[in-house]
């Protein structure tokens, strides 16, 4: 009789694991890109909601009617939190607050600071804008 001889084709465990660790060193990189590149969009998303809602307190500042320095500075005072008047808050720990150089001045010059932390690093950030505005 003729022993049938057992064909040994195939991967061993050890080339497996080789080949499995290749591919995770391979694929970290790119884990980690990928990961920084949320973190930047996040953090871009949150600046952005930040600038529309300084433009938008700025907006109703305008349209304060009649239009005075006075009342102005009196419906919108210096250093009390202003994210309420723009609805649901949309940043985590969002505060909206202006300040004026000097609220009897015409033009009055106004500082608006968005404060609120990140998602994802949690981070204090914040973004201000400085404008000027006269009494028509």
């Amino acid at each position: 009789m003729r022993s049938k001889k057992i064909s040994k084709k195939g991967f061993s465990l050890i080339e497996l694991m080789v080949s499995a660790a290749i591919l995770i060193a391979a694929l970290l990189p790119v884990l980690v890109l990928f990961y920084n590149y949320l973190v930047v969009m996040e953090i871009s998303r949150n600046t952005t909601i930040a600038v529309n809602d300084a433009s938008f307190v700025l907006e109703s500042m305008r349209s304060t009617d009649p239009f005075t320095t006075n009342n102005v500075v009196a419906a919108y005072p210096a250093g009390v939190d202003l994210a309420d008047r723009i609805g649901p808050r949309k940043l985590r720990n969002e505060t909206v607050v202006v300040s004026y150089q000097n609220p009897a001045a015409d033009p009055l010059v106004i500082t608006m600071t968005v404060s609120w932390q990140d998602e994802v690093k949690i981070r204090n950030r914040s973004f201000s804008a400085t404008t000027m505005m006269t009494q028509r």
